[in-house]
This record gives C-alpha cells, structure tokens and sequence, in this order.
C-alpha cells in the first residue's frame, strides 16, 4: 500500500492481479468493483483504516442503509404472498450467548 499525491488517498496494489484501486481517505470510498456494486466496505477501505491506525476498521455510518435491519427494503410487505420464496420479516431477539452457563 503506497500513498498517491497526497494523505488524501491510497492507492492499493494487488499482486496476484497486478490491479491497483484507489482508496479516498476522507469518504473511505474505494474504486472497486465489490464496494461499488455490494454498497458495503470492501477489503481496501478496511486495508486502509488498518494501515491508518483507526479504532475502528468498519464504523457502522460507513455501511450502506440497506444492509441494516431497519431498512426499508427490510421490512415486510404489507399484502401476504402465497408464494413459497416470502419470507417474514426480521425479529431481533435477545441472545444468551453472554450469559454464564455452570450446569453442564
């Protein structure tokens, strides 16, 4: 990972593919085919806060609104389907993982 011109970029080199992306520093948005078609942070941008030192390699208000649970495109559809590829919407339940269990 080299820097190009300024602190403002990063320019990634893939050895494997020999292909190079860009990486803007203060949109952390990348020129990756990944980042632009999934709308998610690619492995570039996380390279990048990496090799930046951040707390944080991929902050919640760098993920698109669609890939969260409140989503519009989240949520159920108002008519019922009686098709067999609907699904119900999602529920977010609490989770015991963090709870000590001593009984075996």
């Amino acid at each position: 990972m080299t820097f190009v011109g300024s602190k403002m970029d990063f320019s990634v080199g893939i050895r494997t593919t020999s292909s190079k992306y860009e990486v803007n520093i203060s949109t952390y948005a990348c020129t990756c085919f990944f980042m632009r078609t999934m709308l998610l942070p690619c492995r570039h941008t996380i390279f990048a806060r990496f090799f930046m030192k951040k707390k944080k390699l991929i902050p919640i208000n760098y993920i698109n609104p669609r890939w969260l649970l409140g989503s519009d495109a989240n949520r159920p559809e108002d008519d019922e389907s009686n098709d067999d590829m609907s699904c119900p919407g999602f529920c977010i339940q609490n989770s015991n993982m963090n709870q000590q269990n001593t009984q075996f």
